[in-house]
């Protein structure tokens, strides 16, 4: 009897220790659902300013605009994740840095740290 009792009480110990332990090793996990990345020109690889980008799903839209350098990060409801969407890009500035048909990416649900990056053809002027 006295050593089943000792025997569930190491059993918790090494539970518990084991946890600790891991959590202390790697942290708590806090998975990015947002998604983020570059819009380049194909042509120069320079990256595209006043470039909208929009996390776009059924009822769902949610929009950045690319910064000097093309970056953009989109801050969405991480409920996004649980299923598919999609990456839009759109040129709203006109003429001012050259004209880009819009385009679309697929993300899959459950996609940690979407990277979604695009090189978009200049038009012919």
């Amino acid at each position: 009897m006295v050593f089943r009792t000792v025997k569930k009480i190491a059993a918790g110990i090494l539970t518990t220790g084991f946890s600790i332990t891991l959590s202390a090793c790697y942290g708590v996990m806090d998975p990015q659902y947002s998604p983020w990345g570059r819009v380049v020109d194909s042509v120069t690889g320079e990256g595209i300013p006043g470039i909208q980008v929009c996390a776009v799903q059924q009822t769902y839209s949610q929009c950045a605009v690319t910064d000097e350098s093309g970056r953009y990060d989109i801050p969405v409801d991480q409920n996004i994740h649980y299923d598919d969407y999609e990456i839009c890009v759109e040129d709203i500035d006109g003429a001012e840095n050259g004209v880009y048909a819009p385009v679309c990416q697929p993300v899959e649900a459950y996609t940690e740290s979407p990277d979604v990056d695009f090189s978009l053809t200049p038009e012919e002027k």
